[in-house]
């Protein structure tokens, strides 16, 4: 384990909460939306009360792509865990704006709605950097904070097979598609060669009955307002200086990934 970036101290979890909501507001973010969840109860009866896991996901994926990583029987058994659906993402509401703090601050909504006091986080992707942003924020809210295949800071340049799935289902005309093979051959013709990759993106496919009962496919995330904030979701929040987390924090990747801090 190692500390991530010492905490600005204790602060009242209401009174932030809204402070950080109107600071929000104030300078044009879009109001929260309301964040679909999915709950597991613990799979052991605990022996005393237990911090429960939020579990956020990354671009493009939901708080279903984890479910049966999170129904293992290994996986903090002892523990309620909750999955979210990200604005524009899985269940979620669509909405416009989609910067990491207005992502944040959907979060925190989430937990206030709950009546979430604290919580041990995870966050994959995209979802990491949203966790260190609330972490950052709100350290009382933050029990401990594990964050996978995400570093702190900017992506910039080192994301481009994410940015590239994001311009490829951008560009499917559904017009005359009829089921998900269709849609998957026009993904490779627009440059996803990998078929896990494929198969991954056509997790978001939907299919809607029309008022003729005819299928008609969709992606279910809001692809328009993803595509227009890549350089947002690529940066990462300014904070005054001295702004830390000092509670326990495990950042993790994969031996292969692009995004790893390591040296090789």
């Amino acid at each position: 384990m190692e500390r991530f970036l010492t905490s600005r101290g204790p602060s009242r979890v209401g009174g932030w909460s809204s402070i950080f909501k109107r600071f929000l507001q104030s300078n044009g973010f879009e109001g929260q939306v309301q964040l679909q969840h999915h709950f597991f109860t613990s799979k052991v009866a605990p022996k005393h009360k237990q911090i429960p896991v939020l579990f956020i996901h990354g671009l493009l994926a939901s708080g279903r792509t984890y479910r049966s990583f999170v129904k293992r029987k290994d996986f903090v058994p002892e523990r309620e865990v909750y999955t979210i659906d990200l604005r524009n993402h899985g269940e979620s509401p669509h909405a416009q704006r989609m910067d990491i703090r207005t992502l944040a601050s959907d979060v925190l909504a989430f937990l206030d709605g709950q009546g979430l006091k604290q919580i041990s986080l995870i966050g994959h992707s995209l979802g990491g950097k949203v966790a260190m942003v609330l972490a950052l924020e709100f350290p009382e809210r933050v029990k401990d904070l594990v964050v996978l295949d995400m570093p702190p800071g900017k992506t910039a340049g080192k994301m481009r097979n994410v940015y590239s799935a994001i311009q490829a289902m951008y560009n499917v005309d559904f017009h005359g598609l009829g089921d998900q093979r269709d849609v998957e051959r026009v993904l490779e013709m627009n440059g996803i060669e990998d078929r896990r990759l494929r198969m991954f993106l056509l997790t978001n496919l939907t299919g809607a009955k029309d008022d003729t009962d005819d299928k008609k496919l969709s992606w279910k995330v809001n692809i328009q307002s993803i595509r227009d904030s890549v350089d947002q979701l690529q940066s990462f929040p300014e904070f005054e200086t001295g702004t830390t987390y000092d509670k326990p924090a495990l950042f993790a990747f994969g031996s292969k990934s692009p995004l790893s801090t390591a040296k090789k």
